[in-house]
């Protein structure tokens, strides 16, 4: 997985690969073993799994998931943007 970053909905979401730093982990990498990349939206360490299928989940969404990292990343704020529109909307009826 190659590094990446990207700006949706006003949120800095970035797909961060680990730096190989040690001989165990060059062999591990030359073994096609991956170091797991880390997920951050605004800066924040988001959790993530993965499944057997080869997509992820993220642990605040597991309901949804999808083979492409940034792609569910862009889901998930989404799904918080929707979830946040409906309780304001909620609020403004009045229904607390």
């Amino acid at each position: 997985m190659k590094p990446e970053r990207q700006t949706y909905r006003d949120h800095r979401i970035e797909v961060r690969v680990p730096e190989v730093t040690s001989e165990r982990e060059r062999a591990a990498d030359s073994a096609e073993e991956q170091p797991k990349p880390d997920l951050l939206i605004d800066d924040t360490p988001i959790p993530y799994g993965q499944l057997p299928d080869g997509s992820y989940y993220l642990q605040d969404y597991a309901y949804d998931s999808r083979r492409d990292l940034m792609d569910l990343a862009r889901g998930y704020l989404d799904h918080r943007a929707d979830a946040a529109e409906i309780l304001a909307d909620r609020k403004r009826r009045g229904g607390g």
